[in-house]
């Protein structure tokens, strides 16, 4: 699975985590900071369909969405 960022803090690391709906930590990355504002991330391709809870922080800010992998 892959994920396109864009418009991120430059100069910032950025830490990706994927959890399941039990809340178990499927996949982490620390993605490091880009001077461009741009980076692409590849996750753990081998997870099972279902529902997954993404969560983004990049420095205080925390982002957090649903996905749906089929």
């Amino acid at each position: 699975m892959t994920i396109a960022l864009d418009e991120i803090w430059k100069n910032t690391a950025i830490e990706i985590t994927l959890y399941d709906l039990l809340g178990k930590q499927v996949d982490v990355q620390i993605i490091n900071p880009t001077p461009n504002g741009v980076a692409t991330v590849t996750l753990d391709t081998h997870v099972a369909s279902g529902m997954y809870v993404l969560t983004l922080k990049q420095g205080n800010t925390v982002q957090t969405t649903r996905l749906v992998v089929e």
